[in-house]
């Protein structure tokens, strides 16, 4: 006997739909004011663009570069371009659907408990990162879907074999939209493989990984390399790793500081899912801390919270997990702990309307850290469209479009996203930091000292621009124009060519590295301070008679004995710049940055530094100069100790 009337269950479920579609409708509107896109993403976008003109996966349509690390974003954003012929707007409302859909899918499958299902929308709502990334322009917001999605096959209860595709399927597709983010997935897909133990279980998930294996095999036979260009201009930096750790630290200092609530609830998820005795959510917990230890690893990113995006959707999805009570009033306080501590940042992204960033919230911190929205909200956000407005309003997006006018290429550029979209494909842009050049991002970081995570600009070779404006190799260093030679041809060469592969299978070998010695692996000179402290006159022609020839290695300079001289007296070519370290019994102490300073007819200059107290105080034995930022065309005039001494 049904003791419930028909017309009150139709009014529940009534009720249930309505509250739902108003829960959307808070959340869409947060969306849309906080809407932005960054430069970051522009640099994919111009993959896209080329792509749906007929100029094939390029980013310079001049040559073969994975300079994207999301094939799947790539390609999802050319298909709907390729529909609108628009890609500003295209961008915010596909990225504002995709965040709405995977807040549909965390309140109607995640978990039938509504007052959870609740709690982690509000925590998704709260969370600064989240709302942030999820219409940046960048990937965050397809491999949100993707996890959630994960989530829900994992956690139906099914062992079968049609379960184990989908999960196979899914995380091939995660590693498609960003390889790295396949570590959060992997470690329960591997669970429920040891699950299912078998030859056959081995071939489904093979089959499942199909999208990602053959397009492994695309980039390997298209561009010449399995991972994306990115990758390589953040492996060769030079940087130590005890100084990437260091910054690692910063980064999530930085996160605590602004977004406590993204941080607190990752960290509940992993604690959750390892007290529990369900393996999935173990195995699903494990790839949390793994991913993070990889990014504490690679130091992090300049985007604040921005790798903590997907971590936090995997903590959420084993929340969803959690056996609490079905009655609101059980849960008001852990409603109360998740309002309190996500309005407790200044920077709560429901509070911020379209003047964020115009009170320096945007400005870059002491550890190279910045909010992404705030600095390019002025020029990209949303709210800030006005009629006649051609969005985004950015300077690197104005000059990009002065390149096109004007035809200037090659063009350089550190800033390549904005910049090359609207230079259009004509226009072969440079980028310093490497991030889209083959050949700078496989050189180091030219500044050593002063670095900025996710910004290691290189110097291209002397000779690569000329290189690249005749199409001619002019550059002067034989083995690394014999290098670029090789990599020309593996990136401009025919694709299908049977030198073209084996140049290819020699990159992915390392047989090629010993080419960039001079730059990898240059020689130090070592002289004595004797050899070194002759005075030489301002204006010295650069290579005249007593001044020292240097590669990329620099110059060490032994001193006599420990000194505590509080000035040094420095003279180099007067278009390079430089670091000055200074070391006792081996460890560094203190160090200067000469900035370039032209002077008028060339030859040297002479600079007076102030030594750092940190390396005068206990005194120094050593002094250590490296050139960059020059023509490769490096050498010091003298070096010598003047001022007073300490104490």
């Amino acid at each position: 006997m049904n003791l419930v009337p028909r017309e009150s269950m139709s009014d529940s479920r009534r009720y249930a739909i309505i509250f739902f579609l108003a829960l959307l409708a808070v959340f869409g509107t947060v969306l849309i004011r906080t809407a932005w896109v960054c430069d970051d993403a522009y640099i994919s976008l111009r993959t896209s663009d080329n792509l749906v003109h007929g100029y094939g996966l390029t980013w310079n349509t001049d040559e073969r570069v994975q300079a994207f690390t999301s094939p799947l974003w790539v390609l999802v954003m050319a298909g709907v371009y390729g529909l609108t012929g628009e890609m500003y707007f295209t961008l915010i409302f596909l990225s504002i659907l995709l965040a709405l859909l995977t807040v549909a899918l965390v309140w109607l499958k995640l978990t039938p408990n509504r007052a959870l299902a609740l709690l982690l929308v509000l925590i998704l709502l709260f969370s600064k990162a989240f709302i942030d990334y999820s219409t940046s322009g960048l990937e965050n917001v397809l491999i949100h879907l993707l996890i959630v999605s994960f989530s829900i096959v994992l956690f139906a209860g099914e062992k079968d074999d049609r379960t184990l595709f989908f999960l196979s399927l899914i995380a091939s597709l995660v590693m498609l939209t960003r390889i790295d983010a396949g570590l959060l997935v992997i470690p329960a897909l591997l669970w429920q493989l040891w699950k299912q133990r078998s030859f056959r279980a081995m071939r489904i998930v093979v089959l499942g990984f199909a999208p990602f294996i053959l397009w492994e095999l695309f980039a390997i036979v298209y561009y010449g390399f399995p991972f994306p260009n990115t990758y390589y201009a953040k492996v060769h930096t030079g940087i130590p790793q005890s100084e990437l750790l260091a910054q690692s630290f910063m980064y999530y200092l930085d996160v605590i500081q602004h977004d406590p609530l993204t941080i607190v609830t990752i960290a509940v998820g992993v604690g959750a899912g390892m007290w529990s005795k369900n393996y999935r959510l173990l195995g699903f917990a494990l790839g949390i801390p793994v991913y993070l230890l990889y990014t504490v690893i690679v130091g992090c990113d300049f985007m604040l919270g921005r790798f903590l995006t997907a971590p936090l959707v995997c903590a959420v999805a084993i929340l969803s997990q959690l056996r609490l009570p079905h009655r609101l009033s059980s849960l008001l306080p852990a409603y109360g702990l998740v309002l309190v501590v996500g309005l407790s940042s200044s920077r709560c992204a429901l509070l911020t309307g379209e003047n964020y960033g115009k009170s320096g919230e945007g400005s870059i911190d002491l550890r190279g850290i910045a909010d992404e929205r705030a600095w390019y909200y002025q020029g990209t956000g949303l709210l800030r469209l006005r009629r006649g407005l051609i969005m985004p309003d950015h300077a690197w997006a104005k000059s990009g479009l002065e390149l096109n006018w004007k035809g200037t290429t090659p063009a350089f550029s550190n800033n390549v996203g904005f910049t090359g979209f609207f230079a259009g494909p004509k226009i072969h842009i440079v980028d310093g930091c490497g991030l889209t050049e083959p050949l700078l991002a496989r050189l180091p970081n030219e500044n050593r000292k002063e670095w900025r995570i996710g910004h290691f600009v290189r110097t291209a070779p002397a000779g690569y621009s000329q290189t690249l404006e005749k199409g001619t190799n002019q550059v002067l260093d034989s083995g690394t124009a014999t290098y670029v030679s090789y990599l020309q041809s593996v990136t401009r060469g025919p694709v299908f060519s049977w030198v073209r592969f084996k140049h290819i299978l020699k990159f992915n070998l390392g047989k090629y590295d010993t080419l960039l010695s001079y730059y990898l692996n240059p020689p130090v000179r070592y002289v004595t301070y004797a050899q070194v402290n002759q005075p030489k006159k301002r204006g010295t022609v650069w290579n005249a008679p007593g001044t020292f020839r240097l590669s990329r290695g620099g110059m060490s300079v032994a001193l006599d004995s420990v000194c505590h001289n509080k000035q040094l007296e420095i003279s180099l070519d007067h278009n390079d710049m430089a670091d000055v370290s200074y070391f006792r019994d081996g460890v560094e102490i203190g160090y200067n940055i000469i900035e370039r300073t032209l002077i008028s007819g060339g030859g040297l200059r002479v600079d007076t530094l102030n030594v750092p107290a940190s390396a005068y105080c206990p005194g120094y034995d050593r002094i250590d100069i490296l050139p960059f930022s020059g023509d490769d065309l490096y050498s010091i005039g003298h070096v010598r100790l003047i001022g007073g001494s300490w104490p």
